[in-house]
């Protein structure tokens, strides 16, 4: 009877580390599971308003650029390990030169032109944004448009 109350609790505690998701990070990121390559090379910050704005890319070689967008509302305490989430979860695909509602903490897959390539993105949550990018910007000089044109100039840029 005791071995087979010792091998349930071993099962038990088996089965919780192999089906254990991310419940956080330390300073340290100790979160007790670890990733491969980060699936973003680039991350920063964009205050963003309710209402349309405009991605532009130049000539490319690549096919395609994830990009994710996480809504720094102060729920999330890793926002980075979150934006590696993002990105490894299945993306929405926008076809080059397409329409987009940017959705807050959620990945998409952007179709590029050889020759370059616009997207149009609208925000539905106002807030302070943490864009991860696959590549880095300066690649396809990649430029964020404001809704009235004006170049925004992400914040706390970081390469990765």
């Amino acid at each position: 009877m005791k071995k087979n109350i010792l091998s349930l609790t071993i099962l038990l505690l088996l089965a919780a580390l192999l089906f254990h998701g991310c419940t956080g990070s330390t300073a340290e990121n100790d979160h007790g599971h670890e990733h491969g390559d980060l699936p973003y090379e680039w991350s920063g910050e964009l205050n963003l308003e309710i209402g349309t704005y405009e991605i532009t890319f130049e000539e490319s070689e690549d096919e395609s650029m994830d990009l994710a967008f996480v809504l720094m509302d102060g729920s999330i305490t890793d926002l980075e390990h979150h934006g590696q989430h993002v990105l490894e979860a299945e993306k929405e695909v926008i076809a080059a030169d397409g329409t987009f509602t940017a959705l807050p903490d959620y990945g998409y897959t952007l179709k590029l032109n050889p020759a370059g390539t616009h997207f149009y993105f609208t925000i539905e949550e106002a807030g302070r944004y943490m864009l991860f990018a696959e590549h880095l910007p300066e690649e396809f000089n990649l430029q964020f448009l404001g809704q009235t044109g004006e170049v925004l100039t992400p914040e706390n840029q970081i390469t990765h």
